[in-house]
C-alpha cells in the first residue's frame, strides 16, 4: 500500500479547498489560508493551511487534519477506502491489493456471525456522560458511537440496560462486531462475532500503533491529537484477539501498548510482547489508564507522555518492566503429558520451557509421543509434530490406533497372504480427520526447504505459534532434524537447543527435543527397581542438549516382562529436581502405556461425534477416569 505522506504530497495544495469547502468553514480566506476552527467555538480565525505539509491546524484548540483524515471522516470511509478514492482522483496507485470476498473466511474456515442490534444516536445524557471523562461530542462521532438497549448477564440473572455501544468495523469498513458498557459498568461483545481492533478502520498501518485496553482511552489518545490508535476488542482478560488480530498487527512498524496498572494489564502487555518483537508495553505511574490521564491532567500530558518514551538499547529493560508471577493461577496455562502420575510429580511442563526426551531405539519413545499428542487433542491443546523417523503414514498409523483403543467394529478384516490384514473403515477415518482437524500440524514431506533448512522450520514454527495458536512443538529427532550450521557437530547441536529455548520463550510454547543416548546396556529389573539406568550424561552429543533443557526425561523399555513394562525418569526438572521414576504396563491391544493412575484405554472419544450415522456410535466399557488432582 503506498505510504500517507506520498499520498497527502501528491494531493497538494488541492487539500485546502476541498477540506474548506466540505466542512463550510466560516471566515473562510483563500489568500490568507484560515477559517474559523471546526470543532470549537472561536471570534477570530485560528485554524490555518500549511502549504509545506498540506494540513490545516487550530492554533486554538490544536485540531489537525489532512486530506487523509479528512476523507475518513467526512465521508464515513475505512483509511483503505480512503486513500483508494484520494489515489483515484489524482491518478496515482494506490498499491493496494484488490480484496477478493469470496476469500475472506480466516484459514481455519471459522465463521463469524453478523451484529444483531439495532443501535441509534446517542442523547444528550449519554453525551453529557462522555463530556464528565473529557471526551467531546466530535470525538463520540468519529469513533462512531451510538447507544442501544441491550440484556447483560449479572451473577446469572439477565438485566436490561441502556449502554454506549462502540460500533466496531474492519479496515475494509464492514460493521463486524458491536461492544457494550452500560453506566454501572456492565460489559458484553455481540456473541460470535469476529474480535477485531476497535478503531482498525481508520489506522494507517506505516506508522506506530498504540494500544489501549478500553474505548475511551483510545478516544482520549486521540481527541490529543496522536490518532493512529485502537483498543481490544474485550479486554485485557481475553488473549483470542492476538490470533484473530495478527495479520492486521503485523503490518505496523512498532506498537506501543498502554496497559492500564493493574495485573491484567501487565499480563495482557507480556502477551503482546510475546507475539510481536516490535511490541513494547507503557504504563502512566500516576494514574490507571489514558482516560484518567485526560481527565486530571488535560491532552497535553497525553502528548508529552507518549512523545517522551525513552528507547532503552536493545536488549535492556528495567527490573520494574520484567514479568513477576506474584500469585501464578492455580490453572495457568500448562501442558499436561497425560502420564498423571509424572504430570502431578511436575505440577506439568510450563510454557516457555524447552523439554528433552532421550531414550533407546525400539524402547517406547514414538509411543510415548504418540500418546502425548493424542492428550494434547483431547485437552484442545495445539501441537506441531516434526518426526522424521515416523512420517506422515507413520504418525497416523499409531495415533489413530490410540485414538480407537483397539476396537474392533472400527476395521475393515481382510485375509492376505500372510493371514489377516486390519485396515479402518472409510467413515472412522473421515470421523478422525474431522476431530483432529487444526489440532496437530504435521510437516509436508514434499516441502524440501522445510526438510531441510532449520531456518525455514523455524520461520514457519512461528507462524504456527503467532497466527494457529500452537502450544506444544515436538522434534523428533535431533539427529535427523538438525542441519549443518558451523564445521563442528557439538556446537550445531548446541546452536539448535538455544534457539529451541529462545523459540519457547519468545511465543509461550513448550518445545520438546527427542535425542538418542549412547551406547548404554539395556535396563535390568527386579521388584526394588525405581528408575532407569539412563542419566543425563548418558545423552549423545553436545552438554548443552541437557544443559539448555528446563526438563530431561528419559523413556525406557523393560523387555524382561516381569513387574513394568516401560519407566519414565524425571532425570532433570526446575520445580521438583528429585531423580524419580513412574513404571507403567504397555496394552497390546489399544497400544497405550498405564497404570493404578491412569487408563488402560484413551479416554477421549470425541472424535465418535463426527461418526457418520450408519456407523455404530456405542462407546465401550471404560475403565473408571481418576479425578484430576489439584496443582
Amino acid at each position: 500500500m503506498i505510504e500517507r505522506i506520498e499520498v497527502v504530497k501528491a494531493y497538494g495544495d488541492k487539500a485546502m479547498h476541498v477540506i474548506a469547502n466540505d466542512l463550510g468553514l466560516e471566515s473562510y480566506n483563500e489568500r490568507n489560508k484560515s477559517g474559523k476552527c471546526p470543532v470549537h467555538s472561536e471570534k477570530t480565525a485560528s485554524f490555518k493551511f500549511n502549504p509545506d505539509t498540506f494540513t490545516w491546524h487550530c492554533f486554538g484548540c490544536g485540531h489537525n487534519v489532512d486530506i487523509v483524515s479528512h476523507t475518513i471522516d467526512f465521508n464515513n470511509m475505512s483509511y483503505i477506502q480512503a486513500i483508494e478514492k484520494l489515489c483515484d482522483e489524482i491518478g496515482i496507485d494506490s498499491q493496494i491489493e484488490k480484496r477478493d470476498n469470496s476469500q475472506q473466511k480466516r484459514q481455519d474456515e471459522t465463521e463469524y456471525t453478523k451484529p444483531s442490534v439495532k443501535t441509534v444516536d446517542l442523547e444528550q445524557p449519554m453525551i453529557n456522560e462522555a463530556l464528565n471523562r473529557g471526551i467531546r461530542k466530535s470525538t463520540l462521532e468519529f469513533w462512531r458511537v451510538k447507544s442501544a438497549t441491550t440484556n447483560f448477564k449479572v451473577k446469572g440473572e439477565t438485566v436490561k440496560r441502556k449502554a454506549y455501544a462502540f460500533e466496531v468495523y474492519d479496515e475494509y469498513n464492514e460493521l463486524v462486531n458491536i461492544a457494550y458498557r452500560s453506566k454501572d459498568k456492565l460489559f458484553k461483545q455481540e456473541y460470535g462475532c469476529k474480535l477485531i481492533m476497535y478503531g482498525a478502520w481508520h489506522v494507517d498501518p506505516s506508522k506506530p500503533l498504540i494500544i489501549t485496553e478500553g474505548q475511551f482511552d483510545a478516544m482520549a489518545i486521540w481527541q490529543s491529537g496522536v490518532t493512529n490508535v485502537v483498543s481490544l476488542p474485550a479486554g485485557a482478560s481475553n488473549r483470542k484477539y492476538l490470533e484473530v488480530n495478527y495479520e492486521f498487527l503485523k503490518q505496523f512498524p512498532e506498537l506501543v501498548f498502554w496497559i492500564d496498572n493493574d495485573n491484567p494489564g501487565r499480563l495482557a502487555g507480556n502477551n503482546l510482547k510475546e507475539k510481536f518483537t516490535n511490541a513494547r508495553v507503557v504504563i502512566h505511574k500516576e494514574f490507571n489508564d489514558a482516560n484518567e490521564v485526560l481527565i486530571n491532567l488535560g491532552e497535553k500530558e497525553i502528548v508529552r507522555f507518549l512523545s517522551e518514551l525513552p528507547p532503552l538499547p536493545s536488549g535492556i529493560k528495567g527490573i520494574s518492566e520484567a514479568h513477576y508471577n506474584v500469585d501464578e493461577p492455580i490453572e495457568a496455562e500448562r501442558i499436561e503429558t497425560g502420564f498423571t502420575d509424572f504430570d502431578r510429580h511436575t505440577k506439568d511442563l510450563r510454557m516457555q520451557q524447552l523439554s528433552v526426551i532421550v531414550g533407546r531405539d525400539n524402547e517406547g519413545k514414538s509411543t510415548w509421543i504418540s500418546q502425548v499428542v493424542a492428550h494434547q487433542m483431547y485437552r484442545n491443546t495445539k501441537t506441531f509434530l516434526n518426526s522424521a523417523e515416523l512420517g506422515d503414514q507413520g504418525i497416523q498409523e499409531w495415533l489413530y490406533k490410540q485414538m480407537i483403543n483397539g476396537e474392533s467394529k472400527c476395521y475393515n478384516r481382510k485375509v492376505g497372504k500372510y493371514g489377516a490384514v486390519y485396515s479402518l473403515k472409510s467413515s472412522v477415518l473421515d470421523a478422525i480427520r474431522k476431530y483432529t482437524k487444526d489440532k496437530l500440524f504435521i510437516v509436508d514431506p514434499t516441502d524440501a526447504e522445510m526438510i531441510s533448512n532449520n531456518d525455514i522450520m523455524f520461520e514457519r514454527m512461528s507462524l504456527l505459534a503467532t497466527k494457529f495458536g500452537v502450544k506444544l512443538f515436538i522434534l523428533d529427532n535431533l539427529q535427523a532434524i538438525l542441519t549443518s550450521k558451523y564445521s563442528d557437530l557439538n556446537r550445531d547441536q548446541s546452536f539448535f537447543m538455544e534457539r529451541c529455548r529462545q523459540f519457547a520463550k519468545t511465543y509461550n510454547c513448550h518445545v520438546m527435543v527427542i535425542v538418542h543416548p549412547h551406547k548404554v546396556e539395556e535396563l535390568k529389573v527386579d521388584e526394588n527397581t525405581s528408575t532407569g539406568n539412563l542419566t543425563k550424561d548418558n545423552v549423545s552429543g553436545s552438554k548443552d542438549i541437557t544443559n539448555k533443557a528446563h526438563n530431561v526425561i528419559s523413556i525406557e523399555r523393560n523387555f524382561s516382562g516381569e513387574y513394568f513394562d516401560m519407566i519414565m525418569t524425571n532425570l532433570k526438572n526446575k520445580v521438583n529436581s528429585l531423580r524419580y521414576g513412574f513404571k507403567y504396563l504397555f496394552d497390546n491391544e489399544t497400544l497405550n502405556f498405564y497404570n493404578d493412575d491412569m487408563n488402560r484405554i484413551n479416554s477421549d472419544e470425541t472424535w465418535k461425534k463426527f461418526l457418520a450415522d450408519d456407523v455404530d456410535r456405542k462407546t465401550y466399557d471404560k475403565i473408571t477416569v481418576l479425578k484430576k488432582y489439584n496443582n
